[in-house]
């Protein structure tokens, strides 16, 4: 089975989000690895939100960050919170996914892989693996979970969010390396 790498052109939150959709929809099998490209460089892309978190949470959060500002704010297919795009770099996997392998397990195999081409290119970052303490964060990046990749201060890296339908499986990640 050869994997598949896809790199599409700027494109703003809400097609990105579309384009993710579809390919899950569409798969044929092969893994795929998309790398984004917003149609806003250097400037805020907007937002993404998880699909279970509340529209009026994600909102107040934005609102506390932009201000009245308007930036879009677009609902993802996969779960997680809020996730501001503003220099992150962003990708998303689509692959079969068995029934034995849970979440967990997948998180922990994609960030390690991101993890490994990091520190081959000389970053200094590790796998959390500590407890996060009670409860889900709103946004994403407030405080790393269990399998994340951060930095040695234990600032939170790579945030991801899964979804999974008839047997296949959407990662959607965002990479902050500044």
């Amino acid at each position: 089975m050869e994997a598949r790498l896809l790199e599409s052109g700027p494109l703003d939150a809400a097609a990105q989000m579309a384009l993710d959709e579809a390919l899950l929809d569409a798969f044929s099998g092969a893994p795929a690895l998309r790398l984004y490209r917003w149609s806003a460089r250097g400037a805020s892309n907007g937002a993404t939100f998880g699909f279970s978190q509340p529209r009026e949470q994600a909102a107040g959060l934005a609102a506390e960050r932009w201000g009245r500002a308007a930036h879009p704010l677009v609902r993802r297919s996969t779960g997680g919170g809020l996730v501001f795009h503003d220099g992150d770099a962003t990708f998303s996997f689509v692959f079969p996914w068995p029934v034995l392998s849970g979440p967990s397990w997948i998180y922990k195999e994609i960030h390690l892989g991101v993890h490994l081409a990091l520190k081959a290119a000389g970053a200094r970052t590790r796998l959390w693996s500590e407890p996060s303490g009670p409860g889900p964060a709103a946004g994403c990046f407030p405080r790393p979970t269990t399998a994340d990749l951060v930095a040695e201060d234990g600032t939170k890296l790579l945030g991801g969010a899964l979804r999974r339908r008839r047997g296949v499986g959407l990662y959607q990640g965002s990479l902050r390396l500044s």
